[in-house]
């Protein structure tokens, strides 16, 4: 059970450090037409990391199912951040990678 703890704990550590890259990156780019699908998977990432935040926290059994879409996000919006030269997209990729591990082990150990 502790490791299943610490896993739960270091997915949600995990998220909020994604909900702040991909913040910093909005903030930098917003408005630049030409990223307008990385942004609004910033966006669709960030909200899921809200959610899946709380549903971690309360112990939804729902968890390891969200965390699977999770991990498919944060890749996703990853590899979309590296297509960018900027500061904001290289952290918010090295964030969403870091965040998809934490949610696959998560999603692995239910």
């Amino acid at each position: 059970m502790a490791a299943a703890t610490i896993d739960v704990q270091a997915c949600i550590d995990a998220c909020n450090a994604t909900v702040e890259a991909t913040t910093r990156m909005l903030a930098r780019h917003l408005g630049d037409k030409s990223m307008h699908d990385t942004l609004r998977l910033c966006l669709d990432t960030s909200d899921l990391c809200g959610t899946a935040i709380g549903m971690l926290q309360r112990g939804s059994p729902h968890a390891s199912r969200i965390c699977e879409l999770l991990f498919d996000l944060c890749f996703t919006c990853a590899r979309s951040c590296d297509r960018w030269s900027s500061d904001e997209a290289r952290d918010c990729a090295v964030a969403c990678r870091a965040c998809a591990d934490a949610a696959r082990a998560v999603a692995a150990a239910a």
